[in-house]
């Protein structure tokens, strides 16, 4: 997996929408991203580094 805990990143998914946040939980292949005090979780395929 390329990310590490405290990562920024964005993920973009049709169900959970568009976040940008700091990866605070990795299982498997889903990432939790900690954004606006909510945490989303991604595939880490559907993230990406901001621009």
């Amino acid at each position: 997996m390329p990310y590490k805990l405290g990562d920024v990143l964005v993920g973009d998914d049709p169900f959970s929408g568009r976040h940008e946040g700091t990866v605070v939980v990795k299982h498997g292949h889903w990432i939790g991203l900690r954004s606006n005090g909510r945490t989303y979780f991604y595939d880490y395929r559907q993230l990406r580094r901001p621009d």
